[in-house]
């Protein structure tokens, strides 16, 4: 939306030119997920910004571009904040500069684990 990709397409920068510092960079996967289990990471690299933040998460089509906002939406946030249905819990620790984090969606109905 508001990000440019660096480093062949591997990184994700937020714009921050003019006062854009300020402002929220999101991007958005374009295929959906249907079935079967997908997992994603996420680096978080230092970049020259008054305050970062870091959403993972997944989302409906029809959803706000900010996740958790609305109730289409989960994610986990750099602070160590789950929200889903738009409550905000904390769960885990903080994601720190140059760490990864790593989201699964399990939609397998095998699994033990199915749908979640």
């Amino acid at each position: 939306l508001n990000v440019v990709p660096m480093h062949g397409g591997r990184v994700l920068a937020p714009l921050s030119d003019g006062g854009l510092q300020y402002l929220v960079g999101g991007a958005r996967a374009s295929a959906g997920a249907k079935r079967g289990r997908y997992c994603f990471e996420a680096l978080r690299v230092p970049v020259p910004q008054p305050k970062q933040m870091l959403k993972v998460g997944f989302a409906t089509k029809e959803s706000s571009l900010i996740l958790g906002e609305t109730s289409d939406s989960v994610c986990f946030d750099c602070e160590g904040f789950y929200t889903s249905e738009t409550k905000r819990e904390a769960k885990g620790d903080r994601i720190a500069r140059d760490q990864t984090a790593a989201l699964v969606l399990n939609l397998d109905p095998s699994s033990p684990n199915k749908n979640t």
